[in-house]
């Protein structure tokens, strides 16, 4: 994991605010990863169970000052397995940015490093931001959609924001190739990404 952090600028990105006129966002060249190794005891209950307890990301922050902002806590199971909590915070990353990084760790596994992509830096992710309409534009526009909007728009009447996700159910559908083709198509022509299209087709 430590060699994916090192490939990757937004893994090794802090976020500044405190004493700065404008909030930053800054690339560290080094972002050491944290390692917790906990020393449960399985009389006192399953290690998983406890392990899970002792990293409720309800009671604990990720600091968004000190990069990486993605960590581990281990401990040793019974049956000399290890269990391993990994914790990310959403400012950095989506289940897009987990696949990758899940797939990265694979290829330093297995030696086949060579056969990733040169990661792109993120100053150019930033760079787009920033020549992007300015923030008073984007105010304005959510001001006017949403200025009649005085109450919180809760799915199926889902209030729990704090609800781990565990008994989620998930559904999936494919599409057939041609529709995905004309979708790619039109995001592309949009210049917008396939990801923004489905968002909106959900909201409408």
């Amino acid at each position: 994991m430590q060699k994916v952090i090192d490939r990757h600028d937004i893994l090794r990105t802090a976020f500044m605010w405190e004493d700065l006129s404008t909030p930053a966002q800054v690339v560290l060249r080094r972002a050491s990863l944290s390692v917790t190794e906990l020393m449960l005891d399985s009389s006192d209950g399953s290690i998983t169970d406890q392990i899970v307890k002792l990293t409720d990301p309800n009671q604990h922050r990720i600091d968004l000052a000190k990069a990486p902002l993605v960590g581990y806590t281990i401990a040793q199971d019974t049956d000399d397995r290890w269990i391993v909590v990994e914790a990310m915070h959403h400012i950095i990353g989506d289940n897009s940015a987990m696949a990758v990084m899940k797939n990265e760790i694979h290829a330093f596994f297995n030696c086949k490093e060579e056969s990733l992509l040169e990661p792109q830096p993120f100053r150019n992710l930033i760079s787009q931001v920033r020549s992007g309409p300015s923030p008073e534009v984007h105010r304005q526009f959510f001001t006017k959609m949403l200025h009649n909007i005085d109450t919180p728009a809760l799915p199926y009447g889902l209030s729990d924001i704090h609800d781990d996700g565990v008994e989620v159910s998930k559904a999936r559908l494919s599409l057939p190739k041609h529709l995905n083709d004309k979708l790619r198509g039109h995001a592309q022509r949009l210049g917008v990404s396939l990801a923004s299209i489905s968002h909106l087709a959900w909201a409408q």
